[in-house]
């Protein structure tokens, strides 16, 4: 029988091409939550991962996933492979939960840390990555540009309400009345209650962006009095001088229009 031809087996080389002496950075992306610790290494771009590992990989209960002991187990992969691969170096991303939640890294950071360390791997850049949600509160304001709101001012003889909406009125943006600023029941409708009250909702519509206020001033009205309760013009100078601009002041009280009947009796002499 003719001998058999041997066969060409091309040899493949992992990872990046090495010159002599070269140290090559990977980047580590440690992802510590208190339930699990992830070790990602990627290259520098983050578009190819060389190798992920979890604690919850290393070990067999569930509440020993996000342990140190885990994340050390789990770095060691890592580091065994990036080693193989010509991999010398690393430059660390470590990340908590984040976002609305802790921004507290779990137990599981440190210790994933000091086993790449520890396994000979150089450590570059160490970047604490939080995830934090960008919010944006109020309107869309260019500069220069002076945003309105309306403030519903309710002095009654009981309470000051200070409620500020937008323009359309569907969509509150604070409200805080006399009582939730004093102790005393007798205070609620005082001009100092009224004077803190309006200080507050202030300091908010300036943090949204609104620089300027119509006013809609109510009494109780309806069949009981139409004259304002004693923090109403308090509140008004308060938001004034709170530095809030004032447009329209529109006086909104209820008033009947037919023979709504006053509750009680009558007073007074009958004819």
């Amino acid at each position: 029988m003719p001998p058999k031809a041997k066969q060409q087996v091309e040899a493949v080389s992992l990872g990046p091409q090495v010159r002599e002496g070269e140290v090559v950075f990977g980047v580590a992306h440690i992802y510590a939550s208190f339930n699990d610790t992830f070790v990602h290494v990627t290259d520098l771009s983050g578009r190819e991962t060389i190798m992920r590992v979890t604690g919850g990989m290393k070990v067999k209960a569930d509440r020993d996933e996000s342990s140190p002991y885990a994340a050390m187990l789990a770095a060691q992969d890592v580091a065994a492979r990036c080693k193989e691969l010509g991999i010398g170096a690393l430059h660390i991303k470590l990340r908590a939960t984040g976002g609305t939640k802790t921004r507290t890294p779990g137990p599981g950071a440190q210790s994933a840390l000091r086993a790449l360390a520890r396994s000979g791997m150089k450590i570059g850049r160490i970047e604490a990555k939080q995830q934090v949600e960008a919010v944006s509160l109020g309107p869309q304001v260019r500069e220069g540009e002076v945003v309105f709101g309306v403030a519903h001012i309710y002095a009654s003889f009981n309470d000051t309400f200070v409620h500020v909406t937008d323009l359309s009125g569907r969509e509150t943006i604070m409200r805080v009345t006399g009582g939730m600023k004093v102790k005393a029941d007798r205070d609620e409708s005082s001009p100092y209650a009224a004077m803190l009250a309006a200080q507050d909702v202030a300091a908010r519509c300036k943090e949204l962006g609104i620089g300027a206020l119509h006013i809609k001033l109510r009494a109780t009205g309806g069949t009981k009095t139409r004259t304002p309760g004693p923090g109403a013009q308090s509140a008004l100078r308060a938001l004034a001088r709170s530095g809030m601009k004032i447009g329209r002041i529109e006086d909104v009280t209820p008033i009947p229009t037919d023979c709504t009947r006053r509750k009680c009796g009558r007073r007074g002499r009958r004819l």
